[in-house]
Parts: structure tokens; C-alpha cells; sequence
């Protein structure tokens, strides 16, 4: 028992040193950046570049949000090829960068979808919280008791959050 609660505090120093860490990395300024993305009651963006203007859905956008989370996660490499407490924490920043994401874009769902329409997706979404549990749980029972077995419950909470993302994306933004 006092091997697991130090275990777990140890994973939870980890995180919160690797979150505290990346959130230096990842400041940037908006005097840098050339793109000014203004957004339309017709759910379209428009983004000024170099004085010509480009329409894009907010469909388009959140695909590109999420393909640049994914091209983010380059920054994890190192931890995933450090120690099995750093790995941990890789999986579970790259969990958390997922989720960050499926609560943004459930956010823009509620302003999108019809009332009747968003009952029906908050229904579905309980049951797609349980199937990603149960998920989770079945993929950490192959090393169940070994130093894998959280590894493997956080990995397959981020894999199937990240699937979620374009889901949601791709069936419900407009």
C-alpha cells in the first residue's frame, strides 16, 4: 500500500514538473504571428495572409487544430523514450492535450447544434465516456500487476480521446 501511494505521488510530481515545464515551451506572442483569424455567425473563419483574404469552415479549422496537436506531440518523443515514470508522463500530458481538445470542440458543438441535436450527442457522449473507460481498463489488464499496466490505461485514454476529436469534428461541425 505505501509502495503504491508512493508511486502515485511520484507520477503526480512528474506531471505536475512536466506541466509546469512545457508551459514555458509553448508561450508565444501575437506580435510573431501574420494570420488574424476572425470568425462569422455562417461558422466560417476568415484569416487574413499577406492582404488576401481565405474562407474556411470551422470544420477545416478544428481538422487543422487537431492535425497540429498531433504534429505537437513531437515534443513528447524524448519523455517516451526516457524512463517508465517519464513515459507515464508523456502519455499523460498527451492525454491531457487530447481532452483539451474534445472539451473545445464540445464547446463549439453547443453553440452549433440544435437543442434536440445536442441532447441527443450529450447522450451519446455518456456512453462514449464509459466505452472509453472500459476500453482503457482492457488494455491495461494485459500488464495488469506490471509497471505497464498505468502506462497502457493512460495511452489508450489518449488514443481513443484523439479518435473522438475527428469524430466529433467530422459528424457534427458545420
Amino acid at each position: 500500500m505505501k509502495k503504491t501511494l508512493c508511486v502515485l505521488l511520484v507520477m503526480i510530481l512528474s506531471l505536475t514538473f512536466i506541466a509546469c515545464g512545457n508551459s514555458e515551451d509553448k508561450k508565444t506572442t501575437d506580435e510573431n504571428k501574420t494570420t488574424e483569424v476572425e470568425e462569422t455567425k455562417d461558422n466560417t473563419v476568415s484569416e487574413e495572409k499577406n492582404d488576401s483574404k481565405v474562407e474556411t469552415s470551422k470544420k477545416q479549422t478544428y481538422i487543422d487544430k487537431l492535425d497540429k496537436i498531433q504534429a505537437g506531440l513531437k515534443d513528447l518523443d524524448k519523455l517516451y523514450a526516457g524512463n517508465t515514470l517519464e513515459t507515464k508522463g508523456a502519455a499523460g500530458e498527451e492525454y491531457d492535450r487530447w481532452d483539451a481538445a474534445l472539451n473545445e470542440i464540445y464547446g463549439v458543438l453547443k453553440t452549433q447544434l440544435s437543442k434536440s441535436d445536442m441532447s441527443k450527442l450529450e447522450k451519446e457522449e455518456i456512453q462514449w465516456i464509459k466505452d472509453k473507460e472500459a476500453k482503457a481498463k482492457k488494455a491495461s489488464l494485459e500488464f495488469e500487476g506490471g509497471t505497464g499496466e498505468q502506462l497502457a490505461y493512460t495511452a489508450s485514454l489518449a488514443s481513443t480521446t484523439k479518435e473522438r476529436c475527428y469524430e466529433l469534428v467530422n459528424k457534427y461541425m458545420k
